[in-house]
């Protein structure tokens, strides 16, 4: 005989999506590695914002990003642009998501998105101390 009892349920999880895109391509990694010298962040509707001269600071930039690609994320909004610069030529740009189920970049060619790859737990700890106090 099936029995009709309900048991008590969690607080509903955030609804996750798929994204589909694939990692940033080893090689554009690497040219923004050998060739950046400047990165700015630009984070919307934060008075705040991040800029950083000198080959080390884009290298470091870099090492917050993963090599794999996010695939099941919660539904959020980008908190900011990342500009990665080379001889003040933009290399690469990339929308910054930070939340619960929702750390990495999306890179952008020609104002689309194309790549996406997850934060390391270095980099979600360097933008949650950053915005904290601006975040609602």
């Amino acid at each position: 005989p099936s029995n009709n009892n309900t048991t008590p349920t969690a607080p509903a999880a955030p609804q996750l999506t798929t994204l589909s895109y694939p990692p940033l391509p080893q090689e554009i990694a690497t040219k923004i590695g050998a060739n950046g010298d400047h990165i700015d962040v630009i984070f919307y509707n934060m008075p705040i914002s991040i800029s950083r001269d000198g080959n080390t600071d884009v290298q470091q930039m870099l090492s917050h990003v993963s090599d794999q690609a996010p695939t099941q994320v919660a539904p959020c909004q980008p908190i900011g642009r990342i500009f990665f610069q080379g001889q003040g030529e933009t290399i690469a740009e990339a929308d910054l998501y930070l939340g619960e189920n929702c750390n990495y970049y999306v890179f952008m060619e020609n104002g689309k998105p194309t790549y996406a790859n997850l934060l390391m737990p270095d980099g979600i700890n360097l933008y949650e101390k950053l915005t904290r106090p601006y975040r609602k």
